[in-house]
């Protein structure tokens, strides 16, 4: 593509500032209990947020050869969100997806209307999480595949986004 090196600069930038929020949060969830932080909502439109997310994970991409592309089908749509909570969960799935895809291979990520509200999926062509696993990928520090290693994280080990939305 026709990337510069501004681009480049502004997304390790917000991939940065992503990671202090990161910690942020950790510093300021383990002074308060999670029942007493306000949410901060703000209504967003679904090409805001994965224009958003797919900056963040920008530089996770690019050292792996991954191709990031969006699947918005209703970019105007609005709904309200905690913009640093929603961003963090998003990113993880997204993160994985990355990491576990065999180099070259493109990850999708889709927000669209839900009957629910929102749903937000990242798409992948990796190994994904066999049926009878799934329910352990949310148990801390699980991993599905202990010969999979992966060099950094922000999500729990194993969890993997093939197909599964957040």
């Amino acid at each position: 593509g026709g990337k510069t090196y501004r681009d480049y600069a502004s997304d390790i930038l917000g991939s940065a500032q992503h990671q202090l929020s990161i910690v942020e949060d950790l510093l300021r969830l383990s002074r308060f209990d999670l029942a007493d932080q306000p949410l901060e909502l703000e209504t967003v439109t679904a090409q805001s947020l994965s224009n958003d997310i797919l900056a963040i994970a920008q530089g996770i991409g690019l050292q792996r050869g991954i191709t990031l592309e969006q699947d918005i089908p209703a970019p105007a749509f609005t709904f309200a969100i905690d913009r640093r909570g929603i961003k963090q969960v998003a990113h993880n799935p997204l993160s994985n997806a990355i990491k576990f895809s065999p180099p070259t291979e493109t990850v999708t990520l889709r927000i669209a209307p839900h009957a629910e509200g929102t749903k937000i999926v990242a798409r992948d062509s990796g190994p994904g999480i066999p049926n009878d696993l799934l329910e352990t990928i949310f148990e801390p520090l699980q991993m599905v595949d202990p010969t999979v290693r992966v060099r950094c994280g922000s999500g729990p080990l194993g969890h993997k986004a093939n197909r599964h939305g957040t």
